[in-house]
């Protein structure tokens, strides 16, 4: 948790999560994963790691969201390790999701904000292609701070499981 500490005031501070925090945290997990729980620890630690590099490299790769949060949910997959990483990544969701539109209201833009995903999603069925939106470049949110809470989440959930939705 301490990774996701640095990450999210560095990206508060700066908007940037940096290379130097995340690469070595997700050897970490994966090294930790071998250390504790062997083969079968490591195995988890890594598909966690996949698992979010996959999931959260799919958004870098569409542009909703920067690859420095693609790195920070890679490490969290890699400590909280498969399946406990997919808890984590819904729980990011939904937090995002939460703070998105908390945001949106407090900067009095929720209308934009929902029009763009009106025109979105009509023009994606229609054309299958990505439409070009208002810019809303100063709605950018810190999702480290999501992906923080979400790992947290997922975290307690495996010892409070009366925190789990579902």
């Amino acid at each position: 948790m301490a990774v996701c500490a640095v990450a999210v005031y560095t990206d508060l501070r700066r908007r940037l999560i940096y290379n130097w925090l995340t690469l070595p945290a997700t050897l970490v997990g994966i090294v930790l994963g071998f250390a504790l729980d062997g083969g079968p620890g490591g195995l988890q630690a890594l598909g966690g790691a996949v698992v979010a590099a996959i999931l959260f490299g799919l958004f870098g790769l569409l542009g909703w969201m920067k690859f420095g949060d693609v790195k920070l949910m890679i490490a969290v997959g890699a400590f909280t390790r498969f399946p406990l990483v997919l808890w984590a990544i819904a729980y990011t969701a939904i937090v995002g999701g939460l703070v998105g539109v908390g945001y949106a209201i407090y900067r009095r833009r929720f209308g934009e904000v929902m029009g763009n995903l009106g025109r979105a999603a009509v023009n994606k069925v229609r054309r299958g292609d990505q439409p070009a939106l208002r810019d809303l470049s100063q709605l950018t949110l810190p999702y480290g701070v999501a992906i923080a809470i979400g790992a947290l989440w997922a975290v307690l959930t495996r010892y409070l499981p009366v925190l789990r939705l579902g």
